[in-house]
């Protein structure tokens, strides 16, 4: 009744409200082991008038399997990545050209991953790379540019290739963390060690997927971190899915 709101409410008026006796609806709020039906939850909701996250929490305390079934903090972790995808693929399908499609995903990248740099690096040729494009801090990609530009400029290609990891990643949606790299031959580890000290970087960690399309187009797209961090499986999984993505929107046969 309207004179009773903001007024403490008795058991007898919520168990009448609700259609149980006053004994039940006791044991209930005693949080004795007994069973409650969905329905009966339902009405006790209603009448307690319960927003949505009010009501989740009282049928998993009502009923003790939704307890057991909640989801772990990383597998929400990877649901909520993946609910941003959706946008992602309706973009990819829409792309007229492999740089468009790149540039898709550098942007979307750089918004949905905790990081200082999206990169793509693209196979021009058998023999060569073509220049790295990154999206992040104006600084950070200056730096990393550097960086790309002194190997290219020192070494030869057995080298350049085995920088760009091609070998290591056999098939689209393969991700490669730097940390899981064999160990680089000496002339790139060096030189690369001189890259890096160069711009002044005490360490990079980056995940990188391979991208191809129906023309045998190769690229790489990757998440860079100027230091070290350790990336979840979430983020494993998203760029994975990503790099899927890309390759089955390349591979289209409808002209793209």
């Amino acid at each position: 009744m309207p004179f009773r709101i903001g007024k403490a409410v008795t058991q007898e008026e919520v168990a009448e409200a609700v259609g149980i006796s006053r004994l039940w609806y006791c044991t209930l709020e005693s949080g004795r082991l007994v069973r409650a039906s969905a329905p009966l939850l339902a009405r006790v909701a209603d009448v307690l008038m319960l927003d949505s996250a009010e009501r989740a929490s009282l049928f998993r305390l009502g009923v003790p399997e939704l307890r057991s079934s909640t989801l772990q903090q990383r597998s929400r972790d990877v649901l909520d990545a993946f609910r941003s995808l959706r946008s992602l693929t309706r973009q990819l399908w829409t792309a007229s050209s492999e740089v468009e499609a790149l540039t898709i995903v550098r942007e979307f990248g750089a918004t949905h991953f905790t990081s200082d740099l999206m990169v793509s690096t693209v196979r021009a040729e058998p023999s060569g790379w073509e220049d790295l494009t990154a999206l992040g801090a104006a600084d950070t990609c200056h730096r990393l540019n550097v960086v790309h530009t002194f190997l290219r400029e020192s070494c030869a290609p057995p080298v350049i290739e085995e920088l760009n990891f091609s070998t290591a990643l056999a098939q689209p949606g393969d991700v490669l963390v730097l940390s899981e790299q064999p160990p680089p031959s000496r002339a790139l580890s060096r030189q690369f060690g001189k890259a890096v000290n160069a711009v002044g970087w005490p360490a990079v960690d980056f995940l990188l997927a391979n991208v191809r399309s129906r023309s045998g187009f190769v690229a790489h797209v990757a998440v860079v971190h100027t230091g070290h961090h350790a990336y979840s499986e979430a983020d494993r999984a998203q760029l994975s899915t990503i790099a899927e993505l890309t390759s089955l929107a390349l591979s289209d046969p409808s002209p793209a």
